[in-house]
């Protein structure tokens, strides 16, 4: 095998090893590894990107620019380089820095990925408002659904600097709902609480980062599941309906749908609780994040939305919106899931002071999140 072959390899498994190191919260260890590397000549962009991040997790921020600045000079164009530099000034509230370098990263997307985003990388102050659900409407919410016989209501307050380290270190996710995507993978990730054994399934997954971070960080066997996908089983895809999927019966251990479920039309929100009561062991869960609840039930289809004054065309599939109310959830979702699962539903009590400690104009709007565990 060639020198430079079996250096690259070296390089991959060193690196490999620093992520394993951050993955079990050892990031002093880690941050020894890749300097140890980088020392012995093997200064790769990869290497100083991981360097940057890890340092970045200890708290040194000036040393992660550096490490990060350096990685962009060996690999000029680097989505992943350019992502982790993003992050970084997001973070550290260098908003207009941060702007920049995801307007590098917009350029080096394809004309028609480009055409959806550019509305949003400068949101509008009234898409944050949009957003806000006041103290009072949360309230009556809950009170309302504390009455539905076999749902326990659980109150969750986000660990700000947990959530912020997070942000930093993990999925991938263009502005302004950079945070929101963020605030889903984090509570998902720590509700579903996923370990190196587990068979997980992304629900609806299309295009998202998430599989490919619980692939790198935990190291379980991942599927990804979606009804634009070829039909049938293909390696880890699976193409089909969410309420009937060609897997075994209590084959998989976790589940997650981010932002997806109330696009679920007709009687497929249920026949999803029933579907995934067949395919989860016992003890297994599914995670629906965001649980969109409201005082009134309601069903939307829109094919376009007006965002900072240009109307923007829905993607294929997000058309149909359904909010669920009390009667409703208890209808549809607890009633079909209670002779099955143990249904929890957990108000994030903190999010608008979160909101509030964010760059301008940024949406959160993950006020609720099921959590369905298997008997």
């Amino acid at each position: 095998m060639p020198a430079k072959n079996i250096e690259q390899q070296l390089v991959e498994v060193l690196r490999q090893s620093a992520i394993s190191m951050v993955n079990q919260g050892n990031v002093r260890q880690a941050i020894s590894i890749l300097e140890r590397a980088i020392a012995a000549g093997a200064r790769t962009a990869g290497l100083w990107s991981d360097l940057g991040t890890a340092y970045f997790l200890q708290g040194d921020a000036a040393k992660a620019e550096a490490a990060l600045l350096l990685a962009a000079e060996l690999a000029p164009g680097s989505l992943t380089v350019l992502q982790n530099l993003a992050e970084l000034l997001l973070v550290t509230q260098r908003f207009d820095e941060a702007m920049q370098v995801f307007q590098a990263i917009f350029l080096s997307l394809r004309p028609e990925e480009q055409n959806r985003i550019r509305p949003y990388l400068n949101p509008p102050a009234e898409s944050a408002k949009q957003s806000i659900i006041g103290e009072d409407r949360l309230k009556a919410i809950c009170q309302s659904m504390e009455s539905i016989p076999g749902l326990e209501m659980v109150n969750w307050t986000i660990d700000a600097a947990d959530f912020a380290r997070f942000t930093c270190a993990n999925p991938w996710a263009m502005p302004p709902f950079y945070y929101e995507k963020k605030l889903e993978y984090y509570l998902s990730t720590k509700m579903l609480c996923l370990r190196g054994d587990d068979r997980y399934v992304d629900i609806a997954s299309l295009s998202s980062p998430y599989p490919a971070f619980v692939r790198r960080t935990v190291g379980c066997e991942v599927y990804r599941q979606d009804l634009c996908y070829k039909p049938g089983l293909n390696g880890s895809e699976i193409g089909s309906d969410a309420a009937h999927m060609p897997i075994a019966k209590a084959s998989i251990s976790k589940m997650a749908l981010h932002c997806s479920f109330e696009h679920f039309e007709g009687d497929s929100d249920s026949g999803f609780i029933r579907e995934a009561a067949r395919v989860l062991r016992p003890g297994g869960m599914v995670c629906i994040v965001p649980l969109y609840l409201r005082e009134q039930y309601q069903e939307e289809r829109v094919t376009t939305f007006n965002y900072g004054g240009t109307t923007q065309n829905l993607a294929t599939g997000c058309e149909f919106r359904r909010l669920y109310d009390a009667a409703s959830l208890a209808a549809r979702i607890i009633t079909p899931a209670r002779e099955h699962f143990r249904c929890q539903v957990f108000h994030i009590v903190n999010v608008e002071e979160i909101r509030r400690s964010l760059p301008p104009n940024q949406r959160l709007y993950c006020h609720f999140v099921a959590l369905l565990t298997r008997k």
